[in-house]
């Protein structure tokens, strides 16, 4: 009898560290779903004042030197609205022997806070687009958006660009508090253990799902597709440590690099992006989350 009121007493101990250790789900959100697909933008150079328009409670991304020479127009956009077989569509244009976060391609998109999320957009890469090593691509954030060697410490931010490589291969790059590196962690996207390549000369829809972890464990979630053909699913990330802590922002970050010259492309190049959306996941036998 006392064995049975000690392991009574046992569990209801573990239950109640598990309600005070885990956090509500999201079933609704203030903001959800986000959908920008440029259809009304103006052609030509896409300038701060479309950003803070289309992007829900956009704030740009940058240091204060090239916010000024930005304003003053001593430096290029390197954004456009292009039209091309009469959809408009967001070009993002990368200078050859260039490296590092281009002004005006770095930015927030925040809403209220999930613990789960659903990211998908379109892109299209070129037949000729120069890979260098590498370089960034958009994906979901929390916090401060913890990247640039800030590595989290579970109660900050955290970071799920994606992110590309000389081989046009594709990876989640990661900021969060269990990463092996002082900068972001790589998960390749792959089947059967064979990493994919992005297509090339074609659109494709890229999704992401992001799930939180109960704080302090490493439950959180990432899955991900090209299309409709599952390319990863991780099941074991520690995000945070804090209920406080969740799914806020849209971080639209690409360019090239690392931090060095050898990132740079040797060649002009552009990407093509689309039909942006954000919203709850919702349950599908065939997709699976």
């Amino acid at each position: 009898m006392l064995l049975v009121r000690k392991s009574s007493t046992i569990l209801m101990l573990v239950l109640l560290i598990f309600v005070l250790t885990s956090c509500k789900l999201d079933s609704t959100s203030d903001h959800l779903p986000i959908t920008v697909d440029f259809d009304d933008a103006t052609t030509g150079n896409y300038r701060q004042s479309n950003i803070l328009a289309d992007w829900p409670n956009a704030k740009m991304l940058w240091g204060k030197l090239d916010r000024v020479k930005y304003k003053l127009g001593l430096v290029p956009s390197y954004i456009q609205i292009k039209e091309i077989d009469g959809n408009k569509v967001l070009r993002v244009n990368y200078p050859a022997n260039v490296y590092g976060p281009l002004v005006g391609t770095q930015w927030r998109s925040n809403f209220s806070k999930v613990d789960e999320a659903v990211l998908s957009y379109r892109i299209y890469i070129p037949i000729d687009f120069d890979f260098a090593q590498g370089g960034k691509l958009p994906g979901l954030a929390g916090g401060t958006a913890n990247v640039g060697g800030q590595v989290p410490n579970g109660y900050d931010g955290w970071s799920a660009r994606l992110m590309f490589n000389q081989n046009a291969e594709v990876a989640y790059y990661l900021y969060y508090p269990d990463q092996s590196t002082e900068f972001g962690e790589y998960h390749y996207w792959a089947i059967d253990s064979v990493r994919v390549h992005l297509p090339l000369g074609q659109w494709v829809t890229l999704t992401h799902y992001v799930k939180m972890n109960t704080p302090k464990h490493r439950n959180g979630r990432l899955v991900a597709w090209i299309d409709e053909v599952k390319v990863v699913s991780v099941d074991s990330i520690r995000f945070r440590d804090t209920c406080s802590l969740a799914i806020d922002q849209i971080l639209f970050s690409t360019f090239y690099g690392g931090d060095s010259p050898d990132w740079a492309p040797q060649n002009e190049t552009y990407l093509l992006f689309d039909d942006f959306s954000v919203n709850l996941p919702v349950w599908n036998a065939d997709i699976g989350w």
